[in-house]
């Protein structure tokens, strides 16, 4: 389980709400008073909001309907998730203009590395048909360089200092990108090296299984995922397919990442994903440019969630692919959905 006020540092015994995109936009139109008030009555209670719910915002064109959504954040003093490299989270009071502000004035560097990242992933799903792996995989390569660059000329911009050894930590951000070069190539040809068709991979992965979506959709909790996996089984079997539960379900897929820390966020998104591709509540067209960045969003919003008690949405595709990555991975988020 994932209890958050075991893992929180700073938790003050509180109850969390993290809210969906959809759950904020109904808020600040005066709809959901239920939620609002389940929120208002439960003891110690806190909204909590991430990275990714800035992103949301940062695609709202229009500037005066952007406030709204911040000023809720701020009139309601929800705190900003961010979690560390132990993965610990840490529940900000900050005022959300300003960190809204300052991820949208960070250095490009860091968005070049989260659009190439996400290109590849893209490509996975069907999209991004005019650019080879090849090509982004040089471009995710490039924008690691980039990154490096940049912290090499902050570092050299710092005064001395007995604390700051500047040669040591050069030699760390050589090492850092030669190894990142390395994983993405790796990465690169396993995908390439694959027997799946990426001009339509979900289709491909559901037909190599024989899938039937309205029949995955007939599922109920519990055990969601087992249910799955006594559907498909047979099939793989039939078909001399060499994959395991654990390879697909388990952390056996990690074993070609051996040197890379798996993050349960990680693997939230992961599972999430799997489970998306097999044609469990799929989200539709993600190919489709318009399409697919909502999804990410969706995921990532999943894996942050972990680290609330309430996950609320009013996203049945997403509440139901959550509601089975939580169970499977025995997490205490509880989902509250809303019709």
């Amino acid at each position: 389980m994932i209890p958050t006020k075991v893992m929180s540092e700073n938790n003050q015994n509180k109850v969390r709400f993290y809210l969906d995109q959809n759950v904020i936009d109904y808020l600040i139109k005066g709809n959901l008073d239920t939620v609002q008030e389940l929120i208002n009555k439960t003891q110690n209670s806190e909204i909590i909001y991430s990275y990714v719910t800035l992103r949301e915002f940062a695609r709202i064109e229009d500037v005066l309907q952007r406030k709204l959504y911040l000023d809720y954040l701020k009139r309601v003093k929800a705190k900003y998730l961010s979690i560390d490299k132990n993965e610990s989270p840490h529940f900000e009071e900050v005022d959300p203009f300003e960190i809204f502000n300052k991820n949208s004035s960070n250095n490009n560097v860091y968005k070049d590395i989260e659009d190439s990242n996400l290109a590849m992933m893209h490509k996975l799903y069907g999209g991004k048909k005019d650019t080879s792996f090849d090509e982004i995989a040089t471009s995710q390569k490039n924008s690691f360089s980039h990154l490096m660059e940049y912290l090499n000329k902050t570092l050299d911009s710092l005064d001395e200092h007995p604390a700051i050894n500047k040669e040591l930590l050069k030699e760390i951000f050589q090492y850092a990108n030669t190894n990142y070069a390395e994983s993405v190539d790796k990465t690169t040809q396993l995908i390439k090296n694959s027997n799946y068709n990426y001009e339509n991979f979900l289709n491909d992965l559901r037909k190599l299984c024989d899938i039937k979506v309205d029949k995955l959709n007939e599922i109920e909790p519990p055990h969601v995922i087992d249910q799955i996996w006594n559907i498909i089984k047979d099939e793989i079997k039939n078909k001399n397919i060499d994959i395991a539960y654990n390879d697909l379900f388990g952390d056996g897929l990690y074993k070609f990442f051996p040197n890379q820390k798996i993050t349960m966020t990680s693997k939230v998104n992961g599972l999430y994903n799997l489970l998306n591709n097999i044609g469990y509540y799929p989200d539709k067209k993600i190919h489709n440019d318009k399409k697919f960045i909502p999804f990410i969003n969706d995921h990532q919003h999943v894996g942050y969630a972990i680290y609330s008690d309430f996950f609320v949405t009013r996203d049945k595709r997403l509440m139901k692919k959550a509601e089975a990555v939580y169970e499977h991975l025995k997490i205490g988020t509880r989902i509250y959905f809303i019709e």
